[in-house]
């Protein structure tokens, strides 16, 4: 297969895994084992080679190493869901944490609140 068929075959198959949740591994497998091949037969720098998957797949380099654990077993479709399932809600919990030290804000809040509790 030609690089631009590699492409092709990847982004449908992280398309189809990302709508089919029957068939979601079976697809990501498929998807990494092309990442795999086109990994091999690349020939650039590692630089080029993320700005080919950012460029061409519009996926980044730690998905692309995703989908090929998962392809190549060293990782399962339900651990990466996990992991990313915890990632979000670490990444929502530091948008909502109210705010720490001694930010203007949070020092009128507290001296409303001591004011309130005299």
């Amino acid at each position: 297969m030609s690089e631009a068929q590699l492409i092709k075959t990847i982004k449908a198959h992280i398309a189809k895994g990302d709508h089919a949740k029957d068939k979601a591994e079976q697809h990501y497998i498929s998807a990494g084992q092309h990442l795999k091949t086109l990994k091999a037969n690349h020939a650039g720098s590692w630089d080029e080679w993320e700005a080919l998957l950012k460029d061409k797949i519009g996926i980044g380099k730690s998905r692309a190493s995703e989908l090929m654990q998962i392809a190549d077993g060293r990782k399962t479709f339900e651990r990466v869901q996990t992991e990313r399932r915890e990632r979000d809600r670490n990444a929502a919990a530091k948008k909502i944490s109210p705010p720490t030290g001694h930010h203007p804000v949070t020092a009128l809040l507290e001296v409303r609140q001591g004011a309130a509790a005299s």
